[in-house]
């Protein structure tokens, strides 16, 4: 269920496996323990490329904050839908943000990924845009977190909560599941 299906549904099992009470999203991972990749070279760097700007930008929130395949519960879902203003490849880092915001934390679990050819993603050019946008919802950064910190407050759940799951082709729109 990214962008270019690279991951797949049957994934969502093992983003559900990481739901416990104290967890507000659940994020599919290339490079998490369990990960299993088919990746082309190229991409390799363009990722390791982004990965390091985040980090100068203070917003390397994740291990891998760009695999598209993210669950989250519903309560949560509808905050960060309340707060988000990003619909394109760079959405995942304000979501992030969001939901640390929150006091919930994030959990990042190793998924199968395969590189598809013909894919969506342009590692040069759609690099540059996040880049852009990433640098956008850093200069945002102390809002997104002030207007998280008024949402009504999101407690952990004992019971399984309803769960939604993004999917990136549809403008990260998330939908229930």
């Amino acid at each position: 269920m990214d962008a270019d299906n690279a991951a797949t549904v049957r994934e969502l099992a093992t983003l559900k496996g990481a739901i416990a009470p104290e967890v507000g999203l659940v994020a599919g991972s290339r490079v998490a323990l369990g990960a299993r990749v088919d990746a082309v070279a190229g991409r390799k760097l363009a990722g390791s490329v982004f990965k390091l700007a985040l980090r100068a930008m203070g917003l390397d929130l994740l291990a891998d904050t760009q695999c598209g395949f993210k669950l989250y519960r519903a309560d949560v879902a509808e905050q960060v839908a309340s707060l988000a203003r990003e619909d394109g490849y760079a959405f995942d880092l304000e979501h992030l943000l969001i939901v640390r915001a929150t006091g919930l934390r994030t959990e990042e679990v190793g998924i199968a990924w395969t590189h598809q050819e013909g894919g969506q993603v342009n590692p040069v050019l759609d690099g540059l845009k996040m880049l852009r946008r990433a640098a956008a919802i850093r200069a945002r950064r102390n809002e997104i977190a002030r207007a998280a910190k008024a949402l009504p407050a999101t407690l952990p759940v004992e019971s399984e909560p309803p769960l939604v799951v993004t999917l990136p082709g549809a403008a990260a729109v998330p939908q229930r599941v």
